[in-house]
């Protein structure tokens, strides 16, 4: 016992309570960041795993920074430590500054613009699909096949991105018919079709006059946008329907058929029975499966707008009943516990939300 005491005492602890001091302050840091993520994640509604990811990298430079100007060795050795670090730093941007440093910038600008959030229908390039994720360095979308495809966000700024507007866009279709068939004739059997899709303020256009063939296009305003890919398949159908029931044939005089027939016959379906829509019959339409995880997102951003709107509310509750008289702080509290309620129980539905989108 008399040989531990010694050896314990013989141990010199000042050179070791500095580093021990800085582990601890490093360990403190971190545990006050996950904590304060845990707490404000719900309630933000920017891309928080960015901003996350940001602060950690932020945090690990500065914690290495730390270790080194505590370690018990001499000042020329930090010096020499500390300029290595440097250089391995200074090294990465000059040589990922295309790649890894590049998509990070790109990423910050990305979300200072604000273009487009979870859940947005987006093209880039020959790309298509619906937002699902914004990380430090990509962006993932999920695709026509239901395929998850990642981006990076250096791509997206150096492409023109398309985002479709969340609250309505334009569905088209164009078609090339012959000059034997009046204009006006086309127009209003377009127009129809438009209609019978369900498009609102549908309008017609002329878009080329060819050596053989009109191009008309056919447009509308489709104010649910999930549904996109099965409106633009309806109005193409739509437009096969109105044009063969009128009598009009979607070919050009450069049309040849090596089968000899009458002219009197004319190059149109018979008409048969349409097999009942999934729609109607209360099936799920295509895009719920196509899309599963970009709707899942969506919902996720509309959750977070719904928290925030209700922390707003209640600060502002809290503000009146300081200043009110006593008279009306029982209505003011009585509101006050019900946003409280309904904010607890979006904070639950949010971290729901959030392990279904990760799935």
């Amino acid at each position: 016992m008399e040989q531990l005491i010694e050896l314990l005492s013989s141990i010199e602890l000042k050179p070791v309570l500095p580093v021990s001091l800085a582990l601890l302050a490093i360990f403190f840091a971190f545990w006050v960041f996950y904590q304060v993520k845990k707490k404000l994640s719900p309630g933000n509604t920017k891309d928080n795993q960015f901003k996350y990811q940001l602060i950690q990298l932020v945090l690990g430079l500065s914690a290495t920074v730390l270790i080194i100007l505590t370690l018990p060795i001499e000042n020329e050795t930090k010096k020499q430590l500390l300029g290595l670090v440097s250089v391995i730093v200074t090294g990465v941007i000059a040589l990922s500054s295309t790649t890894l440093v590049a998509n990070i910038l790109a990423g910050f600008m990305l979300r200072s613009v604000g273009h487009f959030r979870g859940g947005d229908f987006i093209r880039i390039d020959q790309h298509f699909g619906r937002v699902t994720d914004r990380g430090l360095f990509h962006v993932e979308i999920q695709t026509e096949e239901r395929d998850l495809m990642t981006l990076p966000n250096l791509y997206l700024m150096s492409h023109p991105t398309v985002v479709i507007h969340p609250e309505g866009t334009i569905v088209s279709a164009t078609v090339s018919l012959g000059y034997d068939v009046p204009h006006t004739q086309i127009e209003s059997l377009l127009l129809k079709a438009a209609e019978q899709t369900e498009l609102q303020d549908a309008f017609c256009h002329i878009t080329d006059l060819g050596d053989y063939s009109v191009n008309y296009r056919i447009a509308g305003f489709l104010p649910e946008v999930k549904n996109l890919l099965s409106t633009r398949s309806n109005l193409r159908k739509e437009m096969l329907d109105c044009l063969h029931q009128a009598g009009v044939e979607i070919v050009s005089p450069t049309f040849m058929n090596q089968r000899q027939q009458p002219l009197e016959i004319r190059m149109i379906p018979k008409v048969s029975p349409a097999p009942a829509s999934t729609q109607e019959n209360g099936a799920s339409s295509p895009e719920d499966i196509i899309f599963d995880k970009g709707e899942e997102a969506a919902k996720l951003e509309f959750f977070k707008e719904e928290y925030s709107r209700l922390k707003a509310d209640i600060e502002k509750t809290q503000k009146l009943i300081a200043k009110s008289d006593e008279s009306d702080t029982e209505d003011l509290e009585t509101r006050l516990t019900e946003l409280t309620r309904r904010k607890e129980l979006m904070s639950k539905i949010i971290k729901r939300q959030e392990r279904l989108t990760k799935q």
